[in-house]
Parts: C-alpha cells; structure tokens; sequence
C-alpha cells in the first residue's frame, strides 16, 4: 500500500470539492444548441443548397445540348419541391426578422449565412479554376472541351453560385 495514501485521497477531495464548487457557480456548456430560430435557418440553407444544385444542373444540361426527359426530369422535380419550399421558408424569416431585428444578428442566422457564403465562393473559386485550366489544357493542345462550351459551363454554374454569394454577401454587410 502506498504510504502518501492519506494525502492523495486528501488532495483528491480537495480538487473534487473545487471542481464542484467551480461547475456550480459557472456551467460549462456541453452540447451547442441552435437558436429556436436556428432550425429554420439550416431548413433555409438546406433547401437553397440542393435547389441550387439542381439549378445548375439543369442549366449545365441544357448548355450542353441535353434536352432529354430522362436527363431533365429529376434535377426538375427538385425544383419544384425545393423552390415553394425556398420561398415560403425565406419569406417568414425575412417577416421575422422584420418584426425582430435583432434576430438578424441571431448567432444560429449568422452561422448558417455565412457558410452559404463559403459554400458559394468556394464552387465559384474552383469553377473559375477549372474554366481557366480548361484553356490552358486547350492552349497545350490537350483539352477536348470548346473553350465556349467551357465558357458557358462556368458562366451556368457562375450565374447560380456568384448570385447567391452576391445576395448573401450584400445581405450581410448591409446596415453596418
């Protein structure tokens, strides 16, 4: 057995009793949670994310001369679940925050806002990559894509994902 038993068993005690002491008078928060309102922001996000997505797949789609039903016919009926979805979700925060201004500055809001912005400036950063390698691939003789093909690609997914950023981004740095 070990001789400085006593004094451990104390000095745990000790620490136990501090330890409570110190959880008593500051909780420390185990699990983050949204805000009430915070669920309906990410509902937003969700559905702008995947109707964007369908978006521009129609749009790339159509670009490249693929006009079938079969190609078309799911990335439509995403839309047209997502897009009434979009807008009713997006019209009663918007009188939410109407009614409260303050919820725009709700941490739940501001944490789903700005990952769109990250979202759609990252698809904009790597579509403007590969549009430009898509010229140098060509300009080496190696790529097989039209530059105008290309172009438009880009300017499909652009159009979506630049607009969004655009809309959040002014949406963000307004009033301030």
């Amino acid at each position: 057995m070990d001789s400085n038993f006593p004094k451990q068993a104390s000095e745990e005690a000790s620490s136990l009793e501090f330890a409570s002491r110190v959880s008593e008078t500051r909780p420390v928060p185990v699990v983050k949670v949204l805000s009430p309102y915070g669920v309906e922001y990410i509902f937003l996000t969700l559905t702008l994310f995947v109707a964007a997505g369908a978006l521009m797949g129609v749009l790339l789609l159509l670009v490249n001369g693929k006009f079938g039903f079969d190609l078309l016919s799911f990335p439509t009926a995403v839309l047209a679940v997502t897009v009434p979805t979009f807008a009713g979700l997006f019209l009663h925060l918007k009188k939410l925050e109407l009614r409260m201004p303050s919820l725009r500055l709700d941490a739940s809001k501001r944490f789903s806002t700005q990952t769109t912005q990250i979202v759609s400036f990252a698809v904009s950063l790597f579509t403007l990559i590969g549009f430009v390698f898509a010229i140098f691939a060509k300009l080496g003789g190696q790529g097989t894509v039209s530059i105008g093909k290309a172009a438009l690609d880009a300017l499909a997914v652009l159009v979506v994902s630049g607009g969004v950023l655009a809309y959040y981004w002014r949406d963000e740095h307004k009033n301030r």
